[in-house]
């Protein structure tokens, strides 16, 4: 009988997990997904159902047409720039992005903006994971312009979805729990790069927020070790913290399913826009619960879903989705509604200048006990200084 050492080790088994992964992070991608073989060729290796639809085909309608390569379906006649420029990436490049047209099932055309970044995948294999978009409409509306407004980015770094991660101590020898150990840190490792990525293409989507996840991922992890330090949570185990730190990034995720005409819209939302926006937590929650179901982590799935589901709560009761207060809302939570609205507050967006620190802590200040937790607002204030010299050193 197989261990659980010999299965982590099975390609094949890691494989088959890769492609339900892929099949359902594809489903919550606009537009197409693939993945193309990284020697010119064209070739895919990959495409979801959603990239042959984008055509009226099926996916063995696609894959006949197509005859299992991107030059297949493209308009040879006048796209030859954008083939040779593809092929020349896939050769030699890290990423691309082109536009051509493409023949459907109705004999119509279509414009569509393609998306690519290299990947080393577990076997040491280098590829290319593709987003394509449908840009047709906004090809005949916007004639004279080259990319479509609502430009999204494709998932970069991506290797796999967020991989089952197996510790199993065994009596093998030495040789082989050091090849596990590697394998199993190299999974962590791509978990971490991928939700960054994933939080990435959707924060790009958003152009009022650019470096937003980075920035409050950074903000969270400077009140985790103000607030391990303290004796009032020293009981609370060092792995929730890390959990926290690394579910920060996914806070914004809901926002992958709010229409780019709200998301991308320059100014003050409408009060109708706004209720949608406030969607985007509840939708959030849920995204990251279908992607991390397969993760034996449950402490850090649990912490994910709370981070995306209730960052926007505040501790007297006015905040959405639920309405929670005080110690109702979990702490994860709470500790991400501080990085949150500080990031807001000392960067600009399209309709307010950024503010000075000293501003920006005052206005936190002054809303502890309401917007915040008031202990964990004035730990957060007494890391002023390190706050003040991460922002300074990342611009």
């Amino acid at each position: 009988m197989s261990t659980l050492v010999d299965q982590l080790l099975k390609t094949n088994e890691i494989k088959d997990l890769e492609k339900k992964q892929l099949d359902i992070l594809t489903k919550f991608i606009p537009g197409g997904f693939m993945i193309q073989k990284a020697d010119g060729s064209c070739d895919f290796k990959y495409i979801s159902e959603g990239f042959a639809q984008l055509f009226g085909y099926t996916l063995e309608e696609f894959m006949d047409v197509s005859g299992g390569t991107m030059k297949g379906i493209a308009d040879a006649g006048s796209e030859t720039e954008a083939i040779l420029q593809l092929e020349d990436t896939l050769k030699n490049g890290d990423s691309y992005c082109i536009q051509y047209r493409v023949k459907c099932k109705d004999n119509s055309w279509k414009f569509v903006e393609d998306r690519g970044q290299r990947i080393t995948n577990s076997d040491g294999e280098d590829e290319y994971w593709c987003v394509v978009l449908d840009i047709d409409e906004a090809k005949k509306i916007e004639e004279k312009e080259r990319h479509l407004e609502a430009e999204k980015k494709l998932i970069e770094e991506n290797e796999r979805i967020l991989q089952e991660v197996i510790l199993y101590k065994t009596k093998y020898n030495e040789e082989l729990e050091k090849e596990v150990e590697k394998k199993t840190k190299r999974l962590l490792k791509m978990q971490e790069d991928i939700i960054l990525g994933m939080a990435d293409t959707v924060e790009n989507r958003d152009s009022n927020t650019g470096g937003h996840v980075r920035r409050t991922s950074e903000c969270v992890r400077i009140l985790v070790d103000s607030i391990k330090k303290n004796p009032a949570y020293s009981k609370i185990e060092a792995s929730f913290f890390e959990c926290v730190i690394k579910a920060a990034p996914l806070h914004d995720f809901g926002k992958i399913a709010i229409d780019d005409a709200i998301l991308r819209k320059k100014g003050k939302y409408t009060p109708e826009e706004y209720e949608i926006m406030k969607t985007h937590p509840e939708k959030g929650a849920k995204i990251v619960a279908k992607i991390l179901h397969s993760s034996d982590d449950m402490q850090f799935r649990r912490v994910a879903e709370n981070v995306a589901y209730y960052h926007h709560e505040k501790w007297d009761g006015t905040g959405y989705p639920r309405g929670l207060s005080g110690k109702e809302i979990p702490l994860e939570a709470r500790i991400m509604a501080l990085a949150d609205v500080f990031d807001a507050l000392v960067s600009k967006r399209c309709y307010k200048e950024k503010y000075s620190f000293d501003k920006a802590i005052s206005i936190i200040e002054e809303s502890l006990g309401t917007h915040f937790d008031a202990e964990l607002g004035r730990l957060f204030i007494q890391q002023r200084v390190a706050l003040e010299r991460y922002y300074k050193s990342s611009t």
